[in-house]
């Protein structure tokens, strides 16, 4: 009898796992397909190749692995600067919904993104070399001394779609994360209300409705990237760091001192601090009640002192 339900078990546990891999291989093949059309429908500007398409039937996430975009079709467009292969490392698309997101040309009201490891053809060390702008050759030393000639970008982007239900207006939280080489990284979060989530409605002034109920910048400094980028300038300018630093110090505290526009001696000051600290720069914003960008704009530019703009837009912006 115990021989007979091990054989029944076993005959089970076979059809389960079976049933598993065939199932997942049934998913594979659909995303894969939908993939490859998309891909094909393509205007052929930047054609899409990937190495490896994983899935997975318990997820709906689906990751591309070793992708290339080749760029070479956009050169006149974006100059001869533009890399001609732009390669990814991994890409990865989660959403609630599934597969039917892929059903539509509409966005899910839910996505997450994440590409690991974006990387180019550019050469920074070059344009260095070949730029006559002081601050330009700054930067791209800079940027190829810490990513010693590597330099690959790691991008996030996660969103939460509420659409519009009776007297609401549709709402969206926002999250995007952007890191070059671990050393250097910036984060934008955002709560907007009436933001219409089609891309070509963004594009005609889709933003100008939509009412902002919380903004966050943060950059953040991990790797000593601001004391490479002041040590480059100052060579530019044929001046010590200390030197440098002085000067770029008593430059912000002019404009402190002469502008005319609370807003601005907020971001010269926290500016003033980053230097001093050099770690992270947030800028952070709530307004007491819903605002338009451009009504934020308004009070930013015209309020009557520093007071009034924290009051009404509750906007801290921090060197430190």
């Amino acid at each position: 009898m115990k021989q007979k339900q091990l054989i029944i078990g076993g005959v089970l546990g076979l059809a389960v796992v079976s049933g598993y891999f065939y199932a997942n291989h049934a998913k594979h093949e659909l995303v894969k397909e939908r993939i490859d059309t998309e891909l094909t429908m393509m205007d052929g500007t930047s054609p899409v190749k990937y190495g490896a398409l994983q899935t997975s039937l318990f997820s709906n996430a689906v990751t591309l692995k070793n992708v290339t975009i080749d760029m070479s079709g956009l050169q006149n467009m974006a100059g001869n600067n533009a890399p001609n292969v732009v390669s990814i490392e991994s890409v990865t698309v989660d959403s609630k919904v599934g597969l039917s997101s892929l059903e539509s040309s509409k966005l899910p009201d839910q996505l997450e993104v994440s590409l690991s490891g974006i990387a180019t053809e550019v050469d920074f060390k070059l344009l260095a070399e070949s730029s006559v702008k002081p601050v330009e050759k700054a930067v791209y030393r800079t940027i190829d001394t810490l990513t010693e000639g590597k330099p690959t970008t790691d991008f996030y982007l996660e969103y939460d779609y509420s659409p519009a239900k009776g007297n609401t207006r549709p709402f969206v939280d926002i999250k995007l994360k952007s890191e070059l080489n671990k050393v250097v990284g910036m984060e934008v979060k955002a709560e907007i209300e009436n933001m219409p989530l089609d891309p070509v409605v963004l594009m005609f002034g889709g933003m100008q409705r939509a009412l902002i109920h919380h903004f966050e910048l943060v950059i953040k400094d991990e790797g000593k990237t601001t004391d490479l980028l002041i040590e480059n300038m100052a060579k530019q300018m044929n001046m010590s760091e200390e030197q440098f630093e002085d000067e770029l110090t008593k430059e912000l505290k002019k404009d402190i001192e002469y502008s005319h526009q609370s807003i601005e001696k907020m971001f010269y000051s926290a500016v003033e601090d980053f230097i001093d600290d050099r770690h992270e720069f947030k800028i952070e914003l709530t307004p007491k009640t819903p605002m338009t960008i451009e009504d934020i704009q308004q009070v930013a530019l015209f309020a009557a002192d520093k007071d009034e703009i924290e009051r009404e837009l509750n906007l801290k912006i921090k060197g430190k």
